[in-house]
């Protein structure tokens, strides 16, 4: 038996090289490129003729041959029992004979599309030159389909939608050929892949099982139970993505192309339940309008589901001509006209009181006194009480009637005269100090020009000042500050040194109390002093001690005095700790 599988192995081996002899003969006469001009004599074409079908015939021939050798070669391997390495040395075989007759196939098309031409050409009356050149469009009809290259074949990978479109092509293209089956399960494993390919490789690679493999391919994915539930599932999933008359016409498409695919299966879509669903996914004024469409139709006239698609056909195209006749704002004014609403309604709400009034008429603070406190007390920026960033840091304007860093209606300058008197209050029974001081505004649109105004009018800052006394003596006098700008005028007066102090929480090391205490921000200090007797007090431990020289205000020398540098650990507004201090300890002086 060993000698019958070896002489199968050499007839399939010399009926291959064979027929790649053929093809190589016939690629060097270069038979595929003849030429197909009209104006040569019959003779010639009629040669042409004759070699086109002579290499045509010698290919099928050989292929023949092949095919013939190699189910020799499977039924001497399926009628005697052969070794571990055996089945290898088939599929070698198997996939040289494939390979060869793959070629031999796309290259007989070839020779089979050159012959048709030429014989349509020759169909043709030679004698009518005139003719076939006033007719140029109608020959070149007929010869452009025949050069047009072949179809691809797709490929398919289980995708149950995908079978309808891979089968009409596969069909069209190999199936239905006139050529062996070997070559079109050869044709067929190449086009499968994935999940399809695995299931028929259970099948032998042979002519007979050629049609078990397409009747198993059909069996799996031609369901059309599974198809009709999958369609189902599709238009149950179906929504208006927005109420544009855009996704209105997506929508409808889309339902239109799964009841189409549903009537094609076979699946009754005119029900009531089914035509009422399909409407559901439409918004309510849409459905109105093919409502009473239906109505203006005879009762006689069953509704059905292409009556229902013709309705929001109709409805939708008039929409879409009224959207291109009709005029929309453009962008930007709409933009502008969003941003001038804004403004109005902030203006109607009042920045202290909260209501809906302007900020200069609220009655509730009604002083540039009150509205200042009110604003500092909250920490508020005081150009648009906004608690998320401070007045140094607004970009809104400044005050229109001085210029200065605040809102307008918070302004001292339209509620004093000229000399400075304030009309509402009483400040002239407090003890009060006034400072010169050019002011500039640094933001706003209408700062440069509020600082020439300032420069010109030199302008002064008048800071009143309210000192109250505790009743211990080891407290500190607390003071509250009010800033108010007034003109000034060319009457000298006394002016008095004006310093800023803030109120700082600090840690009693003994009883680890927070007491809060006031503190003089001296900028130009290189130092950080505390009063020895408040030091004392809080049990503030003594790091060292060292010799400072200090230049008090009015004073024209300098002293040497020793004191005590203190560590000091300082609390935040939000009772949150700072970075701890050190300080010195000095006994307190009295400014003059």
């Amino acid at each position: 038996m060993s000698t019958l599988l070896s002489t199968k192995k050499r007839l399939l081996t010399s009926s291959i090289n064979k027929l790649e002899l053929i093809l190589d003969s016939l690629k060097q006469e270069r038979l595929e490129d003849t030429s197909l001009d009209p104006n040569l004599t019959r003779d010639v074409h009629l040669e042409k003729i004759r070699k086109l079908e002579e290499g045509i015939k010698a290919i099928e021939l050989a292929m023949a041959k092949v095919e013939n050798s190699l189910d020799g070669l499977a039924s001497a391997f399926d009628s005697i029992s052969v070794s571990g390495n055996e089945p290898n040395g088939f599929e070698e075989y198997v996939s040289k004979s494939e390979t060869s007759l793959s070629v031999a196939f796309d290259y007989s098309i070839l020779l089979q599309t050159r012959l048709g031409t030429i014989k349509s050409l020759l169909s043709q009356p030679l004698s009518s030159t005139t003719e076939s050149s006033s007719f140029p469009s109608t020959r070149n009809a007929r010869v452009k389909p025949l050069e047009l290259p072949p179809i691809p074949i797709p490929t398919f990978g289980g995708n149950i939608w995908e079978w309808d479109s891979f089968w009409e092509i596969f069909n069209t293209n190999v199936h239905s050929q006139d050529i062996a089956d070997m070559i079109k399960f050869n044709y067929l494993l190449n086009a499968l892949k994935g999940e399809a390919k695995e299931s028929i490789k259970v099948l032998q690679v042979t002519g007979d099982n050629y049609n078990k493999a397409i009747q198993f391919l059909h069996n799996k994915y031609n369901n059309r139970e599974v198809l009709i539930n999958a369609l189902v599932e599709r238009m149950d999933h179906c929504s208006l993505r927005g109420q544009s008359i855009k996704d209105q016409r997506h929508l409808l498409e889309q339902l239109q192309g799964i009841v189409t695919q549903l009537e094609e299966k076979g699946e009754e879509v005119n029900n009531s339940w089914l035509i009422k669903k399909v409407l559901s996914k439409f918004p309510d004024q849409l459905k109105r309008k093919v409502i009473a469409k239906k109505q203006r139709v005879a009762p006689s006239t069953p509704f059905t589901m292409s009556l229902l698609f013709q309705h929001l056909d109709e409805v939708l195209s008039t929409e879409e001509l009224i959207l291109t006749y009709t005029e929309t704002r453009p962008k930007e004014s709409v933009k502008t006209n969003k941003v001038l609403n804004n403004k109005e309604d902030f203006k109607r709400t009042c920045m202290y009181c909260r209501a809906t009034h302007p900020s200069h008429a609220c009655t509730q603070y009604s002083t540039p006194q009150e509205r200042s406190t009110y604003l500092r007390k909250h920490n508020l920026c005081l150009i648009c009480a906004s608690p998320n960033h401070n007045t140094a840091q607004c970009g809104g304007r400044m005050c229109f009637s001085c210029g200065g860093a605040h809102h307008t209606s918070c302004s001292f300058k339209a509620n004093t005269n000229i000399y400075g008197k304030s009309k509402i209050g009483n400040a002239q029974e407090a003890p009060s100090a006034t400072r010169t001081s050019t002011t500039r505004s640094k933001k706003g649109n209408g700062g440069e020009n509020a600082y020439k105004k300032v420069q010109k009018a030199h302008s002064q800052v008048n800071i009143t000042t309210a000192t109250s006394e505790r009743g211990s003596p080891d407290k500190t006098n607390a003071e509250s500050v009010i800033l108010q700008h007034q003109a000034a005028t060319n009457k000298s007066l006394r002016t008095h040194p004006c310093l800023p102090i803030g109120e700082l929480t600090i840690v009693d090391t003994d009883t680890k109390a927070l007491i809060k205490v006031h503190a003089l921000l001296d900028t130009g200090a290189e130092l950080s002093f505390i009063d020895s007797c408040l030091a004392n007090r809080l049990h503030l431990p003594v790091q060292d001690s060292k010799e400072v020289q200090l230049a008090t205000f009015g004073s024209q020398e300098i002293k040497k005095i020793r004191c005590n540098r203190v560590h000091i650990d300082v609390w935040g507004c939000r009772r949150q700790p700072s970075q701890p201090r050190a300080a010195h300890t000095q006994r307190s002086y009295t400014f003059s």
